[in-house]
This record gives structure tokens, sequence and C-alpha cells, in this order.
């Protein structure tokens, strides 16, 4: 599986995103994510990224849907959609971390360390980066999510 993807979350790129199937409408899991932090923030702990290390916030457990999708390039992605009743949640900290990376770890490890553009509420889709993701990739980082919250 590759380590160095994308989260893309502009509202110009949901129009790249397939829905969710009915099988998925009732499956939700809690997806962990954490932003950038200074050394003196509260909490705020070292992960390893790529080559690297980056200092990361406390947890942030956000429910969502999950899904099979595509990127703005037409390649697999994961795409995501935040619980009705945690989206103003989820968009008041990703507003938070505007200009910072926001982390979104599975099994404890970063899958993606993009940087916040801007504040981010429903959703969006974790991409492949340049090289993008195989569709076996995609089906793998969906049933580990799932399989931790359960």
């Amino acid at each position: 599986m590759k380590t160095l993807i994308t989260i893309v979350c502009a509202l110009a790129l949901f129009a790249c995103q397939s829905s969710p199937s009915d099988a998925d409408t009732d499956t939700y899991a809690m997806l962990e994510f954490r932003g950038e932090a200074s050394s003196d923030a509260v909490g705020a702990q070292e992960f390893k990224f790529e080559e690297g290390s980056v200092l990361l916030s406390e947890a942030k457990y956000i429910k969502v849907k999950l899904y099979s999708s595509v990127d703005s390039l037409g390649l697999p992605a994961i795409g995501f959609t935040v619980a009705d009743n945690q989206r103003e949640n989820f968009g008041d900290y990703t507003e938070s971390l505007k200009n910072r990376k926001l982390a979104v770890l599975v099994d404890g490890k970063i899958i993606t360390l993009p940087q916040v553009l801007g504040r981010l509420e429903n959703g969006g889709i974790i991409s492949g980066g340049r090289e993008g993701f195989t569709e076996e990739d995609v089906n793998e980082l969906i049933a580990s999510i799932r399989a931790e919250t359960k």
C-alpha cells in the first residue's frame, strides 16, 4: 500500500465522488484525525511519516461513512461523509487548522498528511496522490478502518 496519499476535500471536487452504495449507507466508522501541533501543545505526540516525523495534536475521532470513490483524475479513492451530528464540529476543527497539516490515521499510522486550505464540513476524498491507489488499496483501507471501530 502506498504511504504518500492526499486528502482532497475541496467542494469543487465533490462532483468527482461516487455515491455510497445502499450497503454502505448504514455503516459508520470512526476515523482518527490529528492536527499539526507545536512542541508546546498539550498532548502533542511525534509520529513517523515517510522519511521524517511530525508533531500531532490529540486524536479527534469523527464518525464517517466510507465508500469506494474516484479522485479528480478518475483514480480509485476513498470517499467519506461526516455524520450529520458531527459536521459542524468537524468544520470547526478543520477551520482551526487552516494552513496547517491534518493527519488521517489508521491502526496508529498516518495514511495521509495534507495541508488544510479551508473549512471542511461534509466530508471528502482520500486519494492516492500522483500514483493513485489501486482498488485493492482502497478496499484494504476501508476494511481496516471499519474493523478498528467494531
